[in-house]
């Protein structure tokens, strides 16, 4: 599928819907719908030019236990310059994104002139010795796979052998932080991209990181510029950042919201469905017909790259009893499914 979709596309979806008439339940981001609420913001930050992103920065290393990091105008920026960054860094041209997938990654490594190989397992990677640019999205959006970080140490030192770099995709990662500090900090190779959008809510504001060698982070932020980051956004993340307590609240939300949608999807579809805090993803050799008929209902999900899957993002509290009343009115089709 070489159409570039992603999820939030509601007006979009409306147009080619337009006889739903009642209210959409959007479920087609990885997005928290409970959001960190935003305090009342200071004067300055609308009439002042945003200057060195000190104070966030601190937060973020706090909050992540990462010395060496850049904020970026969210993740995806950080994905599009990447490629730019590793022109003159490295000889090989040969970058491995997974199959399965934020396609953003592949896509801009490509736009950029690189060869691009797809890789099914990450553990295929290991039998390769040549110097080589590794992507992984850990955990996986939306498959949900996660590596730990023992495999991830024996794949930056296989790369590191060889030249390589290894970027990891960890915008959703927040909800399962660990205090790893020590494991990463001898994995001078390896770049993480953080996003602050998914797990506070917060995708509005565009603000994300980048942890990184020294050099890295002074090539991204050439190339990304000054003033990035607007000053209400670098305002508001920083307190998002620094408030543990929400933090902690938001976890457990979180996982307990993620449980009570995969057990009704798990109820409506008799699949298997896999969870991460954020979202639920199940294979469906009817993907696309479901989809559709969901939207013919006002629910909109995520209809994975490959049509052979759904994601369902969580609903808000308020949201799930109008979902069940809603699975429950699907057309009573007899659907086979893969095992995940």
């Amino acid at each position: 599928m070489n159409q570039r979709v992603h999820g939030g596309r509601l007006e979009q979806i409306k147009q080619s819907f337009p006889s739903i008439a009642e209210e959409w339940i959007d479920l087609s981001t990885g997005i928290s719908p409970r959001s960190y609420p935003i305090v009342e913001l200071p004067p300055e930050c609308f009439s002042r030019l945003p200057e060195h992103y000190r104070e966030l920065e601190q937060a973020a290393q706090n909050y992540y236990r990462i010395h060496t990091l850049t904020a970026v105008p969210g993740s995806q920026a950080a994905i599009k310059v990447l490629p730019k960054v590793f022109q003159h860094l490295i000889k090989s041209h040969a970058v491995y994104c997974p199959a399965i997938g934020y396609q953003e990654h592949a896509w801009a490594w490509q736009d950029a002139g690189f060869d691009v190989r797809r890789y099914q397992k990450w553990g295929s990677l290991l039998k390769d010795s040549h110097s080589k640019i590794v992507v992984l999205i850990n955990p996986n959006n939306p498959s949900t796979e996660t590596i730990d970080i023992k495999q991830i140490q024996s794949l930056a030192n296989q790369i590191s052998n060889s030249n390589g770099y290894l970027i990891i995709d960890e915008a959703f990662a927040d909800c399962m932080m660990h205090d790893e500090t020590d494991a990463w900090s001898s994995m001078t190779n390896v770049i993480r991209l953080k996003s602050l959008g998914k797990f506070f809510g917060l995708a509005g504001l565009r603000v994300g990181f980048v942890a990184a060698a020294p050099k890295i982070l002074q090539r991204i932020s050439d190339c990304i510029g000054p003033w990035a980051i607007a000053g209400p956004s670098a305002y508001s993340a920083t307190r998002a950042l620094q408030d543990k307590l929400w933090q902690q609240q938001q976890r457990a939300h979180l996982e307990q919201q993620s449980l009570r949608l995969q057990q009704l999807l798990q109820q409506h579809y008799q699949v298997e469905v896999r969870r991460l805090p954020l979202f639920c993803y199940f294979e469906h050799k009817a993907a696309q017909q479901q989809w559709q008929q969901l939207c013919k209902l006002g629910v909109y999900v995520r209809l994975c790259d490959d049509h052979q899957a759904l994601r369902f993002g969580l609903p808000a509290q308020h949201q799930f009893g109008l979902l069940r009343q809603r699975l429950g009115q699907l057309n009573d089709v007899t659907l086979s499914s893969r095992t995940v």
